[in-house]
């Protein structure tokens, strides 16, 4: 059980306590009448429900930050992935200017001319 959840159920207990005194109090000074027990209904009610609107609202503001974190990483990623992409491209220019030598990049490099070569035979068959 988290922190929230005890303190809610923490104060959930104590404000039933309070109210169970309250009630018994009032139903030894004087008989208790339909429409008291209607409004002892109510409150009950209502604080059932504002307690379930805090735990709820507890609840969407941790879902709205665990979605700002999973933005935040997919963001991350995808300037990682353009990082990648833009080293790569370096690369080739450097290989194919002959500033570096590599067998494992020129294989590499190889490989990318081949899959251009295709993807322009594809486009010209359209």
């Amino acid at each position: 059980m988290s922190s929230t959840e005890e303190r809610n159920s923490d104060q959930f207990v104590e404000r039933e306590a309070s109210e169970n005194e309250g009630i018994n109090s009032e139903s030894k000074e004087s008989t208790s009448s339909p429409a008291n027990m209607d409004q002892e209904l109510f409150l009950l009610i209502k604080d059932g429900m504002r307690g379930l609107l805090n735990l709820g609202r507890e609840h969407l503001s941790e879902a709205a930050v665990d979605g700002r974190k999973l933005l935040e990483l997919r963001s991350l990623k995808k300037d990682k992935l353009k990082m990648y992409e833009k080293l790569g491209r370096e690369v080739e220019w450097l290989i194919e200017a002959g500033e570096i030598n590599h067998p494992g990049l020129k294989r590499g490099i190889e490989k990318i001319q081949e899959i251009e070569e295709q993807m322009k035979r594809l486009r010209s068959e359209h």
